[in-house]
């Protein structure tokens, strides 16, 4: 009988291990289909690409990671049952979601004490300021309206037309009042049209052209995707105007250059922080993901990049996976070493980041030197 007990017990130990040294489970909610799929994809393979790296590391002390990816379409809904998912799933740190668009489905779940959120790209102003379990990488999205006013300011352009994709108003509104603000505060620099487009509408950009160019501006910003920016630039340039083209981060993948071609030369883009020489840690993450999936990273693989890292070194320090207990570290560590620069987190869960300008040369995108 004494020898029976004896078993049951070592079992018993056994099984807890077990169950100590299970994967840690996480989830990422992104885009994955539809116009916004470039961001959703791209975000999915840099948070993938880190797990990979961190279980081939050892781990989380000596727990593998895995990560499960749910579809949210850009859609509030299937957001909202994405997030219901993987809790449901029991998955407690989310990555995710991408676009400011869902900021308030977002914000429903950051007030959920049993889940934690970081996301690589939600820039948006609305989820600043506020102490919740909502975390991001990414600085906010006013900081890109000041930092394109200034280089059209620099390039002392006057008369300016601004597209923006409203479908995304959390995201593309707080830069242009940000941009106007800045951009008007001289009576001599103006915004001669605004215009929303939006994804329920199939815009008509030829139309759209004629319209920009009668009101002869020597600037147009774009503030909506990658490919709807090339597909405007196109037809502007094939109205032969030399128009300065100016756009957002958003628009700043590898889609730009592919469709755009040489429509989009000479177009300045807010960015990411990039050193002019790139460091190691950069150069081996680059290295890797184009070698895993053949295409080489956009600022979105970045950062998603990134945000698995602050989650598995938070986790790390905390030496748990209590929600709380990673919370607090993630707090309490507030610095962490990005890629290529230091991300700081400050006590709202917001990141405090620089905002860099790039312009398309030659086919590549090249930093303007301050």
């Amino acid at each position: 009988m004494r020898r029976f007990f004896i078993i049951i017990i070592l079992l018993s130990l056994i099984s807890s291990c077990s169950r100590d040294n299970k994967s840690i489970e996480i989830g990422l909610i992104g885009v994955l289909s539809g116009r916004y799929s470039e961001v959703g994809v791209a975000s999915r393979n840099g948070a993938e690409l880190a797990v990979e790296v961190i279980n081939r590391s050892g781990g989380i002390n000596g727990r593998m990671l895995n990560i499960t990816s749910i579809d949210d379409k850009n859609d509030k809904k299937t957001a909202v049952q994405a997030f219901e998912k993987h809790i449901e799933a029991g998955r407690s740190f989310i990555i995710g979601p991408n676009i400011s668009h869902l900021a308030d489905e977002t914000k429903q779940y950051a007030n959920n004490d049993n889940i934690l959120i970081i996301s690589p790209t939600m820039s948006t102003d609305r989820l600043s300021g506020i102490e919740d379990n909502f975390f991001r990488v990414i600085s906010v999205t006013s900081a890109e309206g000041t930092a394109i006013a200034d280089q059209a300011i620099k390039m002392n352009l006057k008369r300016a037309v601004v597209v923006y994709d409203v479908s995304n108003a959390e995201y593309t509104q707080p830069i242009y009042k940000r941009f106007r603000a800045r951009f008007e505060s001289d009576v001599k620099r103006k915004i001669v049209f605004a215009k929303q487009v939006s994804k329920e509408v199939k815009e008509n950009y030829l139309d759209l052209t004629k319209h920009i160019l009668s009101e002869k501006p020597d600037v147009v910003l774009i503030l909506t995707t990658a490919i709807d920016a090339a597909h405007l630039s196109q037809q502007i340039r094939k109205s032969n105007s030399d128009v300065k083209l100016l756009a957002c981060r958003w628009a700043k993948t590898l889609d730009i250059i592919s469709q755009g071609g040489r429509s989009v030369e000479g177009m300045v883009l807010t960015s990411m922080y990039t050193a002019k020489d790139r460091t190691p840690k950069y150069l081996e993450f680059f290295d890797l993901y184009q070698q895993k999936y053949n295409t080489k990273p956009s600022f979105v693989s970045v950062y998603a990049y990134e945000a698995v890292m602050v989650l598995a070194e938070s986790m790390k320090r905390s030496k748990s996976i209590n929600v709380k207990s990673v919370r607090g570290q993630l707090l309490a560590i507030k610095k962490f070493k990005g890629l290529e620069e230091e991300i700081v987190i400050n006590k709202y869960g917001d990141a405090e980041r620089e905002t860099s300008l790039v312009i398309i040369k030659d086919g590549k995108f090249e930093v303007i030197n301050e």
